[in-house]
């Protein structure tokens, strides 16, 4: 306080904690009232002070407004822990689909070795090739699902997106998120086979950012893209 200025007063002395209240009177004017310091009179009736006019802080109505703050830090809180939680599970899901088709697939090269060459396993013919005979195949899945890294990767006004979606898929979505796992924008992709989606950064600002390809409410593939302005 400005005790040398206002001794009048008597304001208390040392450093004191508070705020402004024309700051305060910008977003909660209910919590700011206007006051009156009176005027000072010397023996013969005649004002030595004028009266004051200032502005004062209810601080107590702060605390509903604190405990409403954290409320909504803590549902927010709460919600981006739900989501992580929701992709962390995605994730694993998709790594069990992986392993389970990883294992069906060692289990068939090994039945094609027992039936092919009277015993033996897929292990011992890729390391011992001349323990019997040797065939070449090729596999091929052209329904693969397919998400691409944009192009390019980084980019400042618009980037270009493309995929394929087989044609046993039911339902599939885009999803874009900010670096803070927030969901920007959600594309839903209605028909099967080759697409392409297009991007543009005029409102966006320079940053990382992801985007995933899911497949019957389940994350298939995420990859980064680059904003730089």
């Amino acid at each position: 306080y400005k005790t040398t200025e206002y001794s009048y007063m008597a304001l208390p002395q040392g450093t004191q904690i508070g705020m402004i209240a024309q700051e305060v009177q910008q977003f909660l004017p209910e919590l700011v009232k206007e006051a009156v310091h009176p005027p000072k009179y010397d023996s013969l009736g005649n004002v030595i002070q004028a009266a004051l006019n200032y502005k004062t802080i209810n601080y107590t109505g702060f605390i509903p407004v604190i405990i409403q703050a954290l409320k909504e830090a803590k549902t927010k809180s709460d919600s981006i822990t739900n989501k992580l939680n929701h992709r962390i599970d995605s994730l694993r899901n998709v790594i069990n689909s992986f392993n389970t088709r990883l294992t069906s697939i060692e289990n068939r090269l090994d039945e094609c070795c027992r039936v092919n060459n009277g015993g033996g396993n897929a292990h011992s013919m890729l390391t011992n090739p001349s323990s019997g005979n040797s065939t070449e195949i090729e596999l091929e899945n052209v329904q693969a699902i397919v998400l691409d890294q944009n192009v390019p990767n980084p980019f400042a006004e618009n980037t270009v997106i493309t995929y394929f979606i087989p044609d046993n898929i039911n339902y599939a979505q885009i999803v874009f998120t900010d670096n803070y796992g927030r969901i920007m924008k959600t594309v839903d992709i209605k028909t099967s086979g080759a697409g392409m989606i297009k991007v543009y950064a005029a409102n966006l600002s320079s940053g990382t950012y992801t985007y995933s390809l899911m497949v019957d409410g389940k994350v298939v593939e995420s990859k980064k893209m680059m904003c730089v302005k």
